[in-house]
């Protein structure tokens, strides 16, 4: 999982957080935190390439792998109602 924050689920209380972090760490899920996804190219059957870099001390890495699930944050727009 990469994750843009310093935590999984920041939205989420922390101790909360922090043991659903940890219930999929046992299940096999490894986390790249504080990192984010630069760009990535999908090679159909050959699975999926993906650029990261750990916003951190900027260290860049590729992941090769199977699937990508990407899913992004929102916001309401609640301004002026």
């Amino acid at each position: 999982m990469v994750q843009h924050t310093e935590r999984i689920c920041p939205f989420l209380d922390e101790e909360i957080g922090k043991a659903f972090q940890a219930t999929l760490k046992k299940q096999g899920i490894k986390f790249l935190l504080n990192t984010k996804v630069i760009d990535g190219v999908n090679n159909k059957d050959k699975g999926v390439k993906i650029n990261v870099e750990n916003t951190a001390d900027n260290t860049k890495m590729t992941l090769d792998c199977d699937i990508a699930l990407i899913s992004i944050g929102r916001h309401a727009f609640t301004g002026g109602l």
